[in-house]
Formats: C-alpha cells, structure tokens, sequence
C-alpha cells in the first residue's frame, strides 16, 4: 500500500478543545466515516486532515443536521459544493461557532467521507464533486 498523503487528524470540541492524534496506518474509509457519523454540532463540531506543509481538510457540523468540507492548500482554499441547488441557507456549527451556510455546501455525510478519504489517500480535491475556490 502506498503511503498516504495525511499525517493527522484532530477532533474539534467547544468544550474540551483539540485533540490531535497521528493518523494511523490501519485505518480506512470506514474508520472515516465512523468519526464523521460521530459529529453532532454540540459535542464534537470539527474533525482535520491535516498532510505536508499544513495542507488540511477540515470537516465541520452535524452529520445529521448537515456538514460543511473545505480543503485549504497554502493560500488557497476551495469548498465542496455538494450540496442542494436550492437557494436559502442553514445553520451550521462547525468548530463550535455557528454560522449560516449556503444549502450548496451543507453536504451529507457520505459525500464528506468520499471527499475526505481522496484527500487521505491523495491530498487532492476529489473530483466527483465540485469545489469553489475561496
């Protein structure tokens, strides 16, 4: 198996901070989506896949209530838009703040774990699904 691009990852809560642990070699897209399914918008509201130079996705929000990806490269950062084309937008509490975000970027949690283990593996933007710079 080729080594893969993500070094860490941390978990995100309000209450007790961040906690970064060293990404493991044995863990795989279910373990994935296991830690994405564990996101809940109150006690845990982040989760970042952080490889070389600091690049990093960071998943944030609910898995029930919608999550909110974006990837950041340097200076750059793109968001996953894959969410509803529906106009409106909804609350999101990603890393314990609450915000309001576009319908297009609150996705489900299967589009998230799919855009998360590519940049896992890769440390590229997956692209099934369209991203926005900025």
């Amino acid at each position: 198996m080729a080594p893969l691009f993500v070094r860490t990852i941390a978990s995100d809560s309000p209450w007790a901070g961040a906690v970064e642990l060293p990404w493991e070699p044995d863990w795989d897209d279910a373990t994935l989506a296991a830690l994405v399914e564990e996101l809940d918008g109150v006690e845990r509201t982040a989760l970042v896949l952080t490889g070389p130079d600091n690049a990093h996705l960071a998943i944030g929000g609910s898995a029930l209530a919608g999550l909110i990806v974006y990837v950041s490269y340097d200076e750059e950062q793109f968001a996953l838009a894959g969410g509803s084309d529906d106009e409106g937008t909804r609350p999101v509490v990603a890393g314990g703040t609450v915000q309001d975000y576009p319908l297009r970027y609150v996705i489900e949690p299967a589009v998230a774990v799919q855009a998360a283990w590519t940049f896992v593996q890769y440390g590229e933007l997956d692209d099934t699904w369209e991203w926005d710079r900025g």
